[in-house]
């Protein structure tokens, strides 16, 4: 039976690295290279097996046949290995959990960036002094999970902890 990956078996690092796994019932699939994207999804041939994420939070398998389903996947970057599957996984309930302590903390509050009085704070990862930070913006709309409150940072950090916050970044790893 394949390892399940939780937090624990992740560390968090500036280089990002997508693995695979080779089993009797499931081929070796081999992972997307580009130099300039962190990929955990895979291109699988004909009739190799992939993973996939439902909307219920499932890994679920599939082999591959070129089928329309399949090409969807593809497209919206749900074909992974069962490692990459579970990380995946991972780092989306992270970003929900993150995304869900923004809106307790906005308490029914709207982000408008017209308002340059209203702050607006997200929380970032500086890879340089390779610490967890959290920023202001009033007028700078920027890809991000927003809160209005200042403690945005220390209630997530206390919530969710170093690791899966950095998770919720993107930052991950296999060790």
């Amino acid at each position: 039976m394949p390892k399940t990956i939780t937090l624990d078996d992740i560390k968090y690092n500036l280089i990002p690295v997508a693995t695979t796994t080779t089993t009797v019932e499931q081929p070796k699939i081999k992972p997307v290279q580009d130099p300039n994207v962190l990929h955990l999804t895979v291109t699988p041939n004909n009739s190799e097996w992939y993973h996939w994420i439902n909307s219920d939070g499932i890994v679920n398998s599939s082999v591959w046949h070129s089928s329309n389903h399949d090409l969807d996947k593809f497209k919206y970057h749900n074909c992974y290995t069962k490692e990459n599957a579970d990380i995946a996984l991972l780092i989306i309930k992270a970003k929900i959990e993150l995304q869900n302590i923004a809106t307790e903390l906005n308490d029914g509050r709207v982000i408008d960036w017209r308002d340059g009085n209203q702050s607006k704070y997200n929380i970032y990862y500086n890879h340089l002094l390779q610490v967890l930070y959290s920023d202001l913006f009033c007028l700078t709309q920027i890809s991000s999970i927003l809160c209005l409150e200042g403690t945005f940072f220390e209630v997530a950090l206390e919530r969710m902890g170093e690791d899966k916050l950095k998770l919720a970044l993107g930052m991950w790893k296999i060790s």
